[in-house]
């Protein structure tokens, strides 16, 4: 009760950026521009990425900026936020560091199996190079996996991933190496609720991020089974340990489903389902990204504790990042704006 009386201005905060978040309006006039050019004008004109591009050159403005700015903005977001009632003193607060730390290290992995090492420079979020627990500079210079190891050593990140190999090409096990990091990173977000918040608090945030675990291992598993068709072993191995709404004898009865109709089956029996309409085999992706989308905006309008009402946020903040760059690699691609819309999460 102290901690929602203490943070309330936090709370009040968060639903006055909530309600300048991008309308399904906006997303209709944006999927009409031609250029990216004009996708910035309107953005700088007409929402709330207006000061992060106030100070650029919009005619000119490139694909890989624009979106690289929509980022810095949700990060710089996240900041004030945090520091408004000096938030970012407990640790908790410090998840939103952690899982861009975590990302960081799995793309520079991607660029090092794909033989495109020097290229992770020109993706590196310049705003974390300050605020990451090691330098992101020296991690864009790595051209292995031992150099990458090298960069990390000393955090938290090394311990949990040296002893993965590197076979004979230089290939690194990514998903291995997701599984270990996201599990180490869910573990410890986790731990430090327990530990920052008590009673309602703690109960809702540990529920709102176990929603989150529940839905990416049924996704995974589903493209597991669906994509190189996984047994239960294969499956199991590959997920994350922790569950939510969804118990583990439930999700291990998914995980071993023969076929991924099966585990379509399954899932669409779980409370997540409940949140949409129904659940079209074709698009099971999007329609987990919707329960996702819909979870977070239900708690966020609901909420009454800064934590529960920041990590909501975010994870609507991350929604329409991801919309925006739909729209943006769309309208540079000349991919029919009727085939955007159906990307779309709102």
């Amino acid at each position: 009760m102290l901690e929602s009386f203490a943070t309330q201005a936090t709370v009040a905060r968060i639903h006055a950026m909530y309600g300048k978040m991008l309308t399904r309006q906006n997303y209709i006039d944006l999927l009409s521009k031609q250029t990216v050019s004009e996708i910035a004008a309107y953005l700088k004109k007409n929402t709330r990425y207006h000061d992060i591009l106030a100070s650029i050159d919009i005619n000119n403005i490139h694909r890989g900026l624009l979106e690289d700015l929509i980022r810095k903005n949700n990060f710089y977001t996240y900041e004030k936020l945090c520091k408004f009632q000096n938030l970012d003193k407990i640790p908790f607060y410090k998840y939103q560091i952690k899982k861009e730390e975590v990302n960081q290290i799995l793309s520079c992995i991607l660029h090092i199996n794909a033989g495109k090492s020097e290229d992770y420079i020109t993706t590196l979020p310049s705003y974390l190079i300050k605020r990451s627990s090691f330098n992101m500079i020296e991690l864009a210079k790595s051209k292995t996996f031992a150099d990458l190891l090298k960069v990390i050593k000393g955090t938290k990140y090394y311990n949990v991933i040296k002893q993965i190999r590197a076979d004979e090409n230089g290939q690194i096990n990514y998903l291995r190496c997701e599984v270990l990091l996201r599990t180490e990173y869910y573990k410890l977000l986790l731990e430090e609720i327990d530990k920052d918040f008590k009673g309602k608090v703690a109960l809702k945030l540990t529920e709102n991020v176990k929603a989150q675990i529940d839905l990416t291992n049924f996704i995974n598993a589903y493209r597991l089974k669906a994509y190189f068709h996984a047994d239960a072993g294969a499956i199991k191995q590959n997920m994350l340990p922790f569950y939510g709404r969804i118990n583990k004898t439930q999700m291990f009865r998914i995980y071993e489903a023969k076929n991924k109709d099966e585990m379509l089956e399954l899932f669409e029996k779980s409370i997540y389902a409940k949140k949409i309409t129904t659940i079209n085999p074709e698009i099971v992706e999007k329609n987990i990204s919707q329960i996702r989308y819909k979870s977070s905006k239900g708690s966020l309008q609901n909420a009454n504790f800064a934590p529960v009402a920041l990590y909501s946020f975010m994870n609507l903040c991350d929604n329409e990042a991801h919309n925006l760059i739909n729209i943006i690699e769309g309208i540079r691609y000349n991919v029919p704006p009727t085939i955007i819309e159906k990307l779309l999460i709102i």
